[in-house]
């Protein structure tokens, strides 16, 4: 947790080594009480002089056991809503247990605090684009920003390298919506699924902050056109599912679905409906679960180009007259189902 081997740190001078000392107070913790008991608290003992080296425990009044003895012995993990003052090239970090509801009988349970890693960074940058503190368990404390990125569009929890969601103001969200239209590579995989999963709308309510709401996430959705990785497009496309079969039978359905469908044609316009042209495992897997949801979704009919692929494959197959099946393992699943859905439907002439 706070020995991450690739620390982004305003301490950089001090804390390039740490996932090396982590490695060897944690060999020496086994050393020392190999065939014996021991509890958390004497792993903390060994990490304890290290951390304090290197400034991780400087400011909040607490030792490594009181700590982390919260992460062990408390349920659930946090959620972290970041509200940036531009004004002041400030951000408050507020944080509460995260929940799929909000009533009065979950007080005991939301007054549930942890220290935090909040680390930050700037995408695209590259001098002094990085930085974090180590937060005590307070509802609500304000950290200072570099000058130099005032304005700037910032990543919280860099890499998702802590144990905890974030949820962003408005401005904050529409500068990183900005920034993945304009060029996504910037931001790292990891770090593009971890907005889309982070930023749900339908993941958990905010109870301090105002939401940003439905439209923000949709509006962010926009830069899929352009993702032609497998992680982030996972993520997106079951939140967007869950959220379609929230609006079946309203008005805005149908336009809801062909916004999605619009989302997901610029990528088999690009990469068709085949295997040929998918080299990596990524991309296979990418292909797979895009070709899952274009053959199988609700909406599909006898003349998707999706279906028309699969009858395609199929019927080849079997003409071929040979034992060696040439649809793709990665496909196989996915054409057979779409073959048995709509084989008793008659096709078009075309």
């Amino acid at each position: 947790f706070f020995f991450n081997p690739h620390p982004a740190t305003p301490h950089s001078s001090t804390s390039r080594g740490l996932g090396d000392v982590y490695k060897r107070q944690v060999t020496r913790y086994l050393t020392e009480n190999a065939y014996s008991s021991t509890v958390s608290r004497d792993l903390w003992k060994h990490l304890e002089e290290p951390a304090s080296r290197a400034g991780l425990l400087t400011g909040v009044n607490m030792t490594m056991e009181n700590m982390m003895e919260v992460w062990v012995n408390n349920s659930g993990f946090p959620e972290v809503n970041v509200v940036r003052n531009f004004e002041s090239n400030t951000v408050t970090v507020y944080q509460h247990k995260l929940q799929w509801e909000w009533t009065t009988s979950h007080k005991e349970e939301a007054a549930m605090l942890w220290p935090l890693w909040v680390t930050y960074h700037s995408p695209g940058r590259s001098q002094g684009a990085v930085g974090g503190k180590l937060l005590p368990a307070i509802r609500s404390q304000e950290m200072d920003l570099p000058r130099l990125l005032h304005e700037e569009p910032l990543v919280f929890n860099k890499e998702a390298g802590s144990y905890f969601r974030v949820r962003y103001d408005a401005k904050s969200l529409c500068k990183l919506a900005k920034l993945l239209r304009e060029d996504h590579t910037k931001m790292s995989v990891v770090e593009r699924a971890q907005l889309q999963e982070d930023l749900a709308p339908l993941a958990m309510p905010n109870p301090n902050c105002k939401p940003c709401g439905i439209a923000g996430w949709v509006h962010m959705q926009e830069y899929l056109k352009k993702e032609r990785d497998y992680i982030p497009w996972r993520t997106a496309l079951d939140h967007l599912e869950r959220l379609k079969g929230m609006l079946e039978g309203s008005v805005v359905e149908a336009r809801f679905a062909k916004w999605m469908e619009a989302l997901i044609r610029t990528f088999f316009d690009d990469r068709g409906y085949g295997m040929d042209s998918e080299k990596t495992e990524d991309e296979k897997l990418l292909k797979s679960h895009m070709v899952g949801y274009a053959c199988l979704r609700s909406d599909a009919d006898i003349n998707s180009p999706c279906v028309k692929e699969a009858f395609n494959q199929f019927e080849g197959w079997m003409s071929a007259n040979s034992s060696r099946n040439p649809i793709s393992p990665y496909l196989r699943s996915t054409f057979y189902k779409t073959v048995m859905n709509f084989s008793s439907i008659e096709k078009d002439p075309e």
